[in-house]
């Protein structure tokens, strides 16, 4: 086991709760509508059982802010997706892999009563076998009896990564335990899984290497976890520190993929602009016209500078923030969009762009403002932490609306509007549920929650 020590929790639930666990010349840094205070963030942890009990005034500034943050954000990554969904979507055919699996899931169920429907015997058996194979994974939460075939409880490490370390050597990977993790591969093209595997392999011997030279003795006396996450690792330590390099090389793909697509961006902006005399030509498939998608991304900027300026942040970091966010979700989308699966940016793409941006020189500065204190706790979380902790999720929703829409011929004008008429209820609805309603009645600590997530 490794001994992680920091200020406060990174989940958003954590940070949103955990005042009373931290120290006052830490805490006086944070609003109250981002970190609660003590008397108000008690009762969510614990839980009352009566909401009219709940300290209301404290709690729904602080459900507002995240709508408002998440809102804006979200208007400056549908805007992004309506200006790049014509080259994306229709000339460069991103595959998008889920998507693939949404849409031949919805047309052999929409076929499933016809019997001279192809693909109906192998799609039902497909199913069934799906459902035996994952069957254990759940069982084995919901049944204590249930025996545990992958062995779930015992020697699983993060979201399913089957335990396995060698004493003596410093190995580190890992089996996946998802069935359909494995059946998900069989769509990825296979050039895209050999770069994977024959660079995993060159990390792996350079591993084995420094070892050798001795580097990463430590390793071997961490548990599987923790030859992945306890330092010093190849990831954050000399001499490999794969996490700089992954986060260059990040950065090289955002870099090439706007030289790449130079020309795309400027027809975009020749027919927003009125330069372009084909503008009902190249606009006729668009959601919204090119101006509007580009006023829409400007405007909502502004006004997240403006949001995060209200917060206590100083300008400059209010411009950092949210070009932080659109070069982590354009990068980490398009990787995501080529294979059907990424990594989490927060642990390096997103720290790094900040901190080059902002810090460069600084490695651990005093928290003497709300720069210092809360900035790196939006990088950990909604920035980068995953696409549905905020800033990503609409992003990822706009570019697979916008594929499925492209593969099922529906019209993705009408695709926009659904976006827009859902998403907003439907994120007020989550931050109400989940700030207020189920911790204020069952206690954060019994939905998915411990302790130590409110201690840091």
């Amino acid at each position: 086991m490794c001994d992680d020590r920091g200020i406060v929790g990174g989940n958003d639930q954590a940070y949103l709760l955990s005042r009373y666990a931290i120290s006052e010349s830490f805490g006086r840094y944070l609003p109250e509508f981002v970190t609660l205070p003590t008397e108000a963030s008690l009762p969510l942890i614990n839980g009352v059982g009566d909401l009219g009990r709940l300290p209301w005034n404290s709690i729904l500034p602080a459900i507002m802010w995240r709508f408002l943050m998440f809102g804006i954000f979200s208007c400056i990554t549908i805007g992004i997706a309506n200006i790049f969904r014509r080259e994306w979507i229709e000339i460069e055919k991103i595959p998008f892999p889920y998507t693939l699996v949404y849409h031949t899931c919805l047309v052999n169920v929409e076929n499933i009563r016809r019997r001279d429907w192809p693909m109906r015997t192998t799609f039902l058996l497909g199913l069934l076998v799906g459902f035996i194979l994952c069957l254990p994974i759940g069982a084995t939460y919901m049944f204590p009896w249930f025996p545990d075939i992958y062995s779930w409880k015992t020697s699983t490490c993060g979201p399913g990564s089957q335990w396995f370390a060698p004493p003596g050597i410093p190995w580190h990977l890992g089996i996946n335990k998802h069935p359909t993790f494995w059946a998900f591969m069989l769509i990825i093209p296979v050039h895209y899984l050999f770069s994977t595997l024959f660079y995993l392999l060159i990390f792996e011997i350079a591993i084995f290497v420094s070892y050798a030279a001795g580097y990463y003795t430590e390793m071997t006396q961490y548990d599987f976890c923790g030859r992945n996450w306890c330092a010093p690792s190849p990831y954050v330590s000399p001499p490999i520190q794969i996490s700089v390099v992954s986060t260059g090389a990040l950065i090289g793909i955002f870099i090439s993929m706007i030289i790449y697509e130079r020309r795309y961006i400027a027809e975009t902006l020749r027919a927003a602009f009125g330069r372009s005399s084909s503008r009902s030509e190249f606009e006729g498939r668009e959601p919204i016209s090119y101006r509007s998608s580009w006023i829409m991304v400007i405007v909502s900027f502004i006004l997240m500078m403006i949001f995060f300026i209200y917060t206590g942040l100083s300008p400059w970091l209010s411009f950092v923030v949210p070009f932080a966010g659109i070069v982590t979700w354009i990068v980490t989308g398009m990787v995501w969009g080529r294979i059907g699966f990424a990594y989490e940016p927060c642990y390096d793409l997103t720290p790094a762009m900040i901190r080059i941006m902002a810090w460069p020189t600084q490695l651990l500065p005093e928290i003497n403002s709300v720069d210092y204190a809360l900035v790196p706790l939006l990088s950990r979380e909604h920035i980068g932490h995953y696409a549905a902790a905020g800033f990503g999720s609409a992003f990822y929703a706009s570019v697979l609306s916008y594929k499925m829409a492209d593969l099922a011929r529906i019209n993705s004008r009408d695709v926009f509007k659904l976006i827009i008429v859902s998403l907003f209820p439907a994120l007020f609805v989550y931050l109400l549920c989940r700030i207020a309603i189920l911790p204020g009645l069952y206690g954060a600590r019994r939905i998915g929650y411990e302790l130590r997530d409110f201690q840091g």
